[in-house]
């Protein structure tokens, strides 16, 4: 798979004033105000000068110095920020944690391992006893209903239970019990008459019955008269729900349990969630219809989250028994376990915090605070210092030799601070100009795409200036077995135009993290409207950008494409067909302009070997003497040869438009950016 290209073109200097423009960094303008140079670099620079005399015996060596106006201090780096006393507190509470926390790690990751363990255990043996049981009272039911009574063979009298003739494959003959005359299969929703198990459960008219297949012998000596020859069926009421325990019908908080014919009838339920209307929508009802074998335990995303699921066919029956344990209340006691554990290693953090702040405070961050307060009456001109607070060891020495500097420093600062001044100025630019550089750098992506993607991706991004207003970014989603490809253009190029990039790939990322734990397709119109409200927001109506997305469904090969003022990407179809690219026409609102945007999307198959072309608008914005990169140059560059992979493309579309554009430097910046689908 292709390697994303990136390059940045040598492009000729820029004059003095865009220079001045393009360093410009939003709150970082230039100031009038005297910038105080660090008290280090002042030592350093008074002991290469020669000291100062005093004039006369009567100097006052007690007047304070008029101190020049204070400049605005820059945002210290971290490792400044960071007191000493945090970053003791913050090692030893660090190595507490990690000690703590991988040993509570490695209880707590055994228990849950074993608490699954029992969970499966113990439950599908429940579900296997409940099965026996119910075998067992089956067995007893009939036993106890299949011989007849004295009373019922003297009196005529012969109870509840029914009897019907098998007329045919689909029909019966009611020749005992409350049943119409005739009567079909299908009216106890069975496909025919012949019988699935030994022992069947029919449902007929809301009633529950035991059917049991029997011959006209058994028929006479039931009911003590003459049949006709043929096989028939007794059916014996049953009530099923006094043959679970009562645990298992009170337990409906933690295990979802019903009982089903293998027609498909509900038989008994434990839980009001599941009825005779919905029980086929359950997953574990899914699972079970996909797996071919008796008995077994699954898991699954249930409608209370992750899940455990069993089930158990009743041998000699036509019953089968599920039961759902949802992980989150099977679970509840290792989470309870690991909340009272986290609770017992704040407070134990909490307390040995306290235990280092005291004396530290006392010892070295007061002798420290007050070196620092030194050092800021210094940077104020105020050069007229003593240490009051002395330390331990180090400090001590630091703060004397401190005040003997900047006793050495009352003539010298007038001629230091204006040698300083433009030095830290440059100093600042170049370091924020390289910073916001580095940042922009780590927005644009250089990994190539899994070969499961089925997707190979190439990119060129050349800016104008050392910070652009072109981004692009990728990602492949394994679960939703989708490719993104996003390319965006903000208005302008510099630094400003950098920070609205930095919100484009934030939101890019944001969406994409969310779309991979839900599970879902990243949504393009709902990407498009969250940009539009964030550039119109932070723009204040002065920003706007335009972007093209595409979204490649492996699974049915759809390449659905969503522009917002975007150049028209051109869709290619494979080398070796020969056709020329046809641009995917129709585009939404652009980004920023406007409170609400029209969207509009292309779908169109994308079959192995087709490609995608996206550009940003600085490839066709031409050169000085205003001739333009056209489209149709564009297409013809852009025309993938036969064993090309998609990355030589890139290049050969990027290469032509530098050779057009000849000693010419650019206007805007491009960035290029293909997709192409393998087979």
């Amino acid at each position: 798979m292709s390697q994303p290209n990136r390059k940045i073109a040598a492009l000729p200097p820029l004059p003095k004033q865009e220079h001045d423009d393009a360093l410009e960094l939003p709150g970082s303008g230039h100031s009038d105000e005297t910038v105080i140079a660090d008290p280090a670099e002042l030592a350093a620079a008074a002991a290469v000068m020669e000291p100062a005399k005093p004039k006369g015996k009567n100097k006052d060596k007690g007047s304070p110095k008029e101190a020049p106006k204070k400049a605005k201090a820059p945002k210290l780096p971290w490792r400044q920020r960071i007191g000493v006393s945090a970053f003791v507190t913050y090692i030893v509470l660090g190595t507490i944690f990690l000690v703590s926390g991988g040993l509570g790690w490695y209880a707590l990751n055994t228990l849950y391992t074993n608490k699954l363990q029992d969970i499966w255990a113990i439950t599908f043996l429940e579900l296997e006893e409940q099965g026996n049981q119910l075998l067992k009272r089956v067995g007893t039911h009939w036993d106890d209903h299949s011989e007849p009574t004295k009373s019922a063979l003297t009196d005529g009298k012969f109870g509840r239970e029914a009897l019907l003739l098998v007329r045919s494959a689909n029909a019966f003959q009611t020749m005992r019990g409350d049943f119409p005359s005739d009567i079909s299969a299908k009216s106890f929703q069975l496909k025919n008459t012949a019988p699935t198990a030994r022992w069947n459960v029919w449902q007929y008219a809301g009633k529950t019955y035991l059917a049991v297949r029997v011959d006209e012998n058994w028929s006479e000596g039931r009911f003590g008269e003459k049949f006709p020859r043929g096989d028939y069926f007794v059916l014996l009421p049953l009530d099923v729900a006094k043959w679970f325990d009562h645990s298992l019908l009170a337990d409906s908080e933690r295990n979802t349990f019903y009982l089903l014919t293998r027609e498909g009838r509900l038989v008994f339920s434990n839980h009001a969630d599941v009825t005779s209307g919905n029980y086929m929508n359950r997953p574990l009802i899914q699972k079970f219809i996909n797996s071919p074998v008796r008995q077994g335990q699954v898991d699954f995303d249930g409608e209370d989250g992750p899940s455990y699921g069993f089930f158990f066919e009743v041998p000699d029956t036509n019953l089968l028994m599920f039961s759902e344990t949802s992980k989150r209340v099977a679970l509840a006691p290792v989470r309870a376990i690991t909340r009272n554990y986290a609770l017992t290693i704040l407070f134990v953090l909490l307390g040995v915090a306290l235990a280092i702040q005291v004396p530290i405070s006392n010892f070295v961050v007061a002798p420290l605070r007050e070196l620092v307060q030194m050092a800021d009456d210094v940077g104020d001109g105020n050069f007229d210092v003593s240490a009051r607070r002395l330390g331990l060891g180090e400090l001590t020495v630091l703060s004397q030799s401190f005040v003997g500097m900047a006793k050495n420093l009352v003539t010298r600062d007038k001629k230091i601070q204006g040698l300083l001044v433009v030095e830290q100025e440059k100093h600042r630019l170049k370091e924020e100009l390289a910073l916001a550089q580095s940042i922009q750098d780590n927005f644009l992506m250089d990994s190539v795409l899994p070969v499961a993607s089925g997707i190979e991706v190439a990119a060129q991004y050349t800016p104008c200036t050392e910070c652009a207003g072109d981004w692009y970014g990728y990602f492949y989603d394994e679960a939703t077995n989708q490719t993104v490809c996003a390319l965006a253009d903000v208005s302008g190029h510099g630094a400003a135009s950098a920070m609205f990039t930095a919100i484009i790939a934030s939101a890019f990322e944001d969406m994409r993290m969310v779309c991979q734990q839900k599970g879902e397709l990243f949504p393009l119109e709902e990407f498009s409207d969250r940009l539009n409200r964030l550039i119109r927001r932070l723009g204040k109506g002065k920003m706007h950008a335009t972007m093209v997305a595409a979204r490649f469904q492996r699974n049915n090969n759809i390449l659905s494409v969503i522009n917002a003022g975007h150049p028209f990407p051109i869709l290619l179809p494979p080398a070796e067909d020969g056709r020329k690219g046809v641009p995917l026409a129709g585009s939404s609102d652009a980004l920023g302009l406007g409170d609400e945007i029209k969207h509009f999307v292309n779908e169109v198959e994308f079959l192995p070997g087709m490609s995608l072309f996206m550009y940003t608008d600085g490839l066709i914005e031409g050169r000085a003497d205003k001739k333009l990169y056209t489209e149709r140059r564009i297409n013809k560059a852009v025309k993938l040869q036969p064993g090309q992979n998609i990355n030589q493309m890139v290049i050969r579309v990027y290469e032509d438009w530098r050779k057009f554009l000849a000693d010419s430097p650019p206007t805007d910046d491009v960035c290029l950016l293909a997709m192409r689908a393998t087979s």
